[in-house]
């Protein structure tokens, strides 16, 4: 009706026409295959995420309509790195060694929830750290809110993480959705959860932090 008369797509599916052909963890971001006008090329690029790799595939189509140079493209890609709050990674100090700080502190929906969680389990630890996961509310979810918080106990057992520390009224509904085999810390405010993370944090662990940015998780950060 709106008399588009070309669409074109990108993404995994066998039929996209820019597509992720495969996609590999790296420690220092991702290598991806991407498949572009029936050539597929290998390709790193700097920021960890599959979903980075996917909006990558939007940028690389693009530039492959527009007859611009995917050789540049692909170097851009590969200095590409995470900004603050979203994804930006630091190794902090702590006892006598260090952990991993996944910033994802900046927003929360479902699906950036989920990334951030196969983000963290992609993540590497050291020695006998955890995984952990502190995660706040997701805002602005309206009537669906206990339900959307619940449901991300399935990612949150199929990646395997056994450390999740909570904070928000919402996030009780996951706190309770979550078995025992799960170590769950929760704190009705953001100020109660951040001591408990200043105060158990590891050596060696991996600790990714994610909210809306409302609920103030930049203070844990």
């Amino acid at each position: 009706n709106a008399g588009i008369e070309h669409v074109l797509t990108f993404g995994q599916h066998a039929k996209a026409e820019f597509r992720l052909a495969d996609y590999e963890s790296t420690p220092n971001g991702s290598t991806i295959w991407a498949i572009i006008n029936g050539e597929t090329s290998e390709l790193h690029i700097g920021a960890a995420g599959r979903h980075i790799a996917e909006n990558a595939m939007a940028a690389l189509g693009t530039v492959a309509v527009t007859g611009a140079d995917l050789d540049r493209a692909f170097a851009a890609l590969g200095t590409l790195e995470a900004v603050k709050g979203r994804g930006q990674r630091h190794r902090l100090s702590v006892g006598d060694g260090s952990f991993l700080l996944i910033d994802e502190s900046y927003n929360a929906n479902p699906a950036s929830m989920r990334a951030a969680i196969a983000l963290l389990a992609a993540a590497e630890v050291r020695g006998s750290g955890r995984r952990v996961a502190v995660l706040g509310d997701m805002l602005e979810m309206g009537e669906f809110a206990a339900e959307v918080h619940e449901d991300l106990s399935g990612p949150i057992l199929s990646a395997g993480i056994e450390h999740v520390w909570l904070a928000g009224e919402s996030m009780a509904a996951l706190r309770d959705a979550l078995p025992e085999s799960v170590h769950v810390a929760w704190f009705p405010t953001t100020a109660e959860l951040n001591e408990f993370v200043l105060k158990w944090v590891q050596p060696g662990d991996v600790v990714m932090i994610k909210s809306s940015l409302g609920v103030g998780f930049g203070k844990i950060v």
